[in-house]
């Protein structure tokens, strides 16, 4: 599966982690949320990793949550992208185990850095603190910030 939904290719792309989904999900009047209708009128285009949605599904179902409540959502929105991760290389591995402390963290770390790297105008948006040390900003070029950063950023 390369992508579920067409993105404008205009606007501020943002990797959403688990964490984001989840509180998107279950806190309709939240900032999380505000990030999926901020798509959905165009202002920016959601990325998820194939690993994040899977990893969603897990928390979900561990909640006793139907993990079709989270399909529904995203399918619900417009500019969402879920890309396949593709295995990560040696030096990938090793610098993320430099950079990240909790191993489930880092294939989005991973995946994160290869699109930032790829394009000045993605961020990575999440509530991990892991994800969000210095360590991981400096590798990050500065661009792994919370959802309210972002909201900030682009005055929202």
């Amino acid at each position: 599966m390369k992508s579920l939904k067409r993105s404008s290719g205009k606007s501020l792309k943002i990797i959403v982690d688990t964490n984001i989904i989840f509180s998107a999900i279950l806190f309709p009047e939240g900032n999380e949320n505000r990030l999926f209708t901020l798509a959905d009128e165009g202002k920016l285009e959601i990325i998820i990793c194939d690993y994040v949605l899977d990893e969603t599904i897990a928390v979900l179902k561990r909640k006793d949550i139907d993990p079709n409540l989270m399909l529904d959502f995203l399918d619900t929105f417009r500019n969402i992208q879920i890309i396949d991760i593709s295995e990560p290389e040696d030096e990938e591995i090793l610098r993320a185990v430099k950079v990240v402390t909790d191993e489930k963290d880092r294939p989005v770390f991973i995946f994160a850095r290869r699109m930032i790297y790829d394009d000045e105008n993605v961020y990575l948006v999440s509530g991990d603190k892991d994800l969000r040390t210095g360590m991981v900003k400096k590798d990050l070029k500065g661009r792994s910030i919370t959802t309210g950063e972002l909201l900030k950023k682009i005055g929202n």
